[in-house]
């Protein structure tokens, strides 16, 4: 039964039903009736699909499918005179097998050097469900173990003889197919919610969710030597250092990265661009509130030539920064900037190498109306 009742605060609606084949007693399950009844808004209308056809309806009405083991009564109340309507579907299964095979993903795996999934007297074929629903995106080797990644969770399968036991690392799934990437010792992936997460011994999240949750089909590449994730989609791409634990702006069209006789190959849509290497500190005010002039930045790097700084400042908490443009470092590691502010960013960038190195960085300047007891 289906209702639908109205007052001048809200909208209720309640579907309630009972579908049986046997009387109360024991069950058998491969002889029992199976369904998943949900509901669909809009448009007024009662669809009711069997072997046989469909019958639709639009007002109150017995609505029976044209078949010998299944009859559905439903009753609808239109509340007002309006397009808001109330539909109600249901899938129906004879069979346990394919019952509990609609509610979860399932895997499956083959005799060895086989291509037949077909479970035969040497038992080495099989199948299992996994506890969670959605389409399974990537199967990958970590370690000892299986990993299962798709849209609904992580799963790790163990190896047990000729079977496999069941751990589910996540009920949060992948953000796409090629969402995963990595080796037999790390995964790096991006979730459903967009952030950057690592696999080794456990899922530890990384973030990045400021960045990433607005890539639409994410493509993620592992460069195992340099220990680099390429996260490309074609629009904007980043890239991940492991080791550094930081991401920076990376080509756009990267899709696959593999070594081969020590030479690197790298799979492509079309030209790389790579922008230029920029990194930026946090919010400084030296712990004061004063304000303060800065005069020259110093740079300890492993670069030598084409590396720029920029200071940017800012008057206020509540205020906007503003850049005091780029200055050339010089071979002493000093780029001249003269700047006045209460809070900065520094930035140092470099437009001929894929990776840059700060041993230390100094900034000189002076705060004005100075007192000891600041400190």
């Amino acid at each position: 039964m289906a209702e639908l009742t109205s007052n001048t605060s809200n909208v209720l609606a309640r579907s309630i039903g009972i579908m049986s084949r046997f009387p109360a007693l024991p069950i058998d399950y491969n002889k029992a009736l199976y369904f998943t009844w949900y509901v669909s808004g809009n448009g007024i209308t009662i669809n009711s699909y069997s072997n046989s056809g469909a019958n639709t309806s639009n007002n109150t009405s017995n609505i029976t499918a044209g078949s010998d083991w299944l009859r559905i009564t439903a009753d609808v109340v239109v509340f007002e005179p309006t397009n808001s309507t109330f539909g109600s579907f249901a899938n129906v299964w004879l069979n346990y097998t394919d019952a509990v095979k609609s509610l979860t993903s399932w895997i499956k795996w083959s005799d060895i050097g086989s291509f037949s999934f077909d479970i035969d007297r040497k038992n080495l074929a099989g199948e299992m469900p996994l506890d969670w629903r959605g389409e399974i995106y990537s199967i990958r080797k970590l370690n000892k173990y299986v990993m299962v990644y798709g849209s609904g969770g992580i799963s790790q399968l163990i190896p047990q003889d000729n079977v496999y036991g069941l751990n589910t690392i996540s009920k949060i799934g992948v953000k796409g197919r090629f969402s995963v990437t990595g080796d037999d010792t790390i995964h790096v992936f991006v979730d459903s919610k967009g952030r950057l997460c690592k696999l080794e011994d456990g899922v530890v999240v990384l973030g990045y969710a400021e960045y990433l949750s607005s890539m639409t089909s994410p493509v993620l590449s592992y460069d195992n030597l340099n220990r680099l994730v390429y996260i490309c989609d074609g629009t904007s791409g980043y890239v991940y250092s492991v080791d550094d634990q930081s991401l920076g702006d990376g080509p756009i069209n990267i899709t696959g990265i593999g070594y081969s006789n020590g030479q690197s190959h790298v799979v492509t849509s079309g030209t790389i661009n790579i922008p230029n290497m920029e990194v930026v500190t946090d919010i400084l005010d030296f712990g004061s509130r004063k304000d303060k002039t800065i005069h020259e930045v110093e740079l300890g790097t492993n670069l030598s030539g084409s590396l720029e700084a920029s200071v940017d400042f800012s008057l206020s908490t509540a205020g906007s920064f503003v850049s005091a443009g780029w200055f050339p470092v010089t071979p002493d590691g000093i780029a001249y900037v003269h700047c006045f502010g209460k809070e900065f960013r520094v930035r140092v960038r470099c437009s001929t190498s894929a990776s840059l190195d700060l041993d230390y960085m100094k900034i000189h300047g002076v705060t004005h109306r100075y007192n000891p007891l600041d400190s």
